[in-house]
């Protein structure tokens, strides 16, 4: 949900700020203060008071006078009468105008509200905190998943070393197809198990610690193959030995295990 909310804020900052900058207006205002002086013979078009009516009337023209107190406009009228049109000028105090726009083509800058500016950019801003506040904690959430995972999985691997030492302490008085039963049945998919998770350990523990955790099982489960292999044939002393071995590799596994953990 925090996430979603600064994504929100971060394109409506966004797309605050490009509309801002796309959408200005199409001239300055006259008698803005600013030292450059509109050019004459510009269109400006606006609304003023009509003081006759009271009226605000719409008003457009061309620029031909302006200074600090009115400004001059030729102006295209339709005489009602005659429907001619005729050009007028007429000059507008500067009391009178609601506002008048000139085009000003060199100060391209000048259109920008920048206020408005400012308040998107805010936005985005704290959409960006929100993203970065909302990605710390996630990575302390998968921190402590992964935590979790890793313990599982060093809890998993501890189930196949003590399954398989169970194995060794009876295998004196099993025959080989309860060996192969026992290994099928029980120890193999705790095998599988570990090994589907064991990325769990390079990310966690790093490479190293991997490298020797995972040499150790697999030779263990080498020879837990072994061992039912020599089962499937019959071969009683040949799975006496390999389970064995797989014992010995496996509770060095989960002692590496164990150590890295500890660290």
């Amino acid at each position: 949900m925090t996430k979603t909310v600064g994504l929100a804020l971060l394109w409506l900052g966004f797309l605050g700020a490009a509309l801002v900058t796309v959408i200005q207006p199409e001239g300055d205002f006259l008698w803005t203060g600013t030292p450059m002086e509109p050019r004459l013979g510009t269109p400006v078009w606006g609304v003023i008071r009509d003081a006759a009516t009271n009226r605000d009337v719409p008003v457009q023209g061309v620029l031909t006078h302006c200074d600090d107190l009115s400004a001059t406009l030729d102006i295209t009228e339709r005489d009602p009468q005659t429907n001619e049109t005729r050009s007028v000028s007429r000059t507008i105090q500067r009391n009178e105008a609601r506002w008048l726009r000139t085009k000003v083509s060199d100060r391209p800058w000048s259109k920008i509200d920048w206020p408005w500016y400012a308040v998107a950019a805010g936005i985005g801003w704290l959409g960006v905190v929100v993203l970065r506040r909302a990605k710390a904690a996630e990575r302390v959430s998968r921190r402590g998943d992964e935590t979790g995972n890793l313990n599982q999985l060093v809890e998993q691997l501890g189930r196949v070393a003590a399954g398989v030492s169970s194995l060794a302490e009876r295998i004196d008085n099993l025959t080989c197809e309860e060996v192969l039963d026992e290994i099928d049945l029980r120890l193999a998919p705790q095998l599988t198990a570990f090994a589907d998770e064991r990325q769990v350990l390079a990310d966690r523990l790093g490479t190293a610690a991997y490298s020797r955790i995972m040499t150790e099982f697999a030779s263990g489960e080498r020879y837990l193959n072994r061992a039912w292999s020599a089962a499937a044939d019959g071969y009683i002393d040949e799975v006496v030995a390999a389970v064995n071995h797989a014992r010995n590799f496996l509770d060095e596994a989960q002692r590496l295990a164990k150590e890295a953990i500890a660290k």
